[in-house]
């Protein structure tokens, strides 16, 4: 995190495992909310055959059951398979969109969206996904299947950006306090309090979007761009300051 001297501000750059699971779900389920949010870069749906083959070697997904060595066990005392989203009906879809955006919401901010019931850790995801434990049955069916791939493909991209986050980041810091100072120079006093956090996130679309009250969404080719880094920056900074 970073500050300014008289802690009038804060910035903290992340690259929160929670989130990019959310994300990597949503990707693959095919939940189309937030419309503004971009894809993740090289995640597809589920309708991809590589999907459809983790789908189907998963020990939740009755499908795995069909190959000669488990012929002898019955199908219908497994877990059902989860439809493709694109494939469920209404209320169905509206269901799972409403819980993927509730969790969404906690685990971006969870501070300011504290759940009503209490949470209970989803098994297959260790420690990474807790989810009401009345509320989000819909949820928790449709992303189990993608467990083991969503926390490898988490693990990865987190590894990937917290060597990124671990290099001299000195000229950034001044980046964040020049566009305060700019704007304190255009409005003529000093910066209001408040804190930001950035999630650095492999999207497919470079730029950066809100994603909460206090939290943007943006692409590591952003943030290696001085002049773009600056311009997308700039009205956010003068929201909060």
């Amino acid at each position: 995190m970073w500050g300014s001297g008289a802690a009038w501000w804060s910035v903290r750059e992340e690259a929160s495992r929670q989130v990019l699971l959310a994300l990597y779900l949503r990707d693959r389920i095919g939940i189309e909310a937030p419309v503004e949010l971009p894809r993740l870069q090289g995640v597809i749906g589920v309708a991809d055959g590589t999907a459809l083959r983790e789908l189907r070697h998963s020990p939740h997904h009755p499908l795995a059951l069909h190959g000669p060595h488990h012929a002898a066990e019955a199908p219908e005392a497994q877990p059902a398979a989860p439809l493709p989203f694109e494939l469920m009906a209404e209320p169905a879809r509206s269901r799972l969109e409403t819980q993927w955006l509730l969790w969404w919401a906690t685990t971006v901010e969870p501070e300011r969206f504290p759940s009503p019931v209490p949470l209970e850790l989803a098994p297959a995801f260790g420690d990474l996904v807790a989810l009401p434990v009345r509320g989000a049955e819909l949820l928790l069916e449709a992303i189990t299947p993608y467990a083991e791939a969503a926390v490898a493909w988490s693990d990865a991209a987190a590894r990937r950006f917290a060597d990124y986050q671990h290099e001299p980041r000195g000229s950034l810091k001044l980046a964040y306090a020049g566009l305060i100072a700019e704007n304190e120079r255009m409005h003529g006093r000093r910066a209001r309090v408040f804190e930001l956090t950035v999630q650095l996130l492999p999207l497919a679309a470079s730029g950066a979007w809100w994603i909460g009250r206090n939290t943007v969404a943006m692409t590591d080719t952003l943030r290696r761009d001085p002049i773009g880094f600056s311009d997308a920056l700039r009205p956010i900074i003068a929201e909060l300051a």
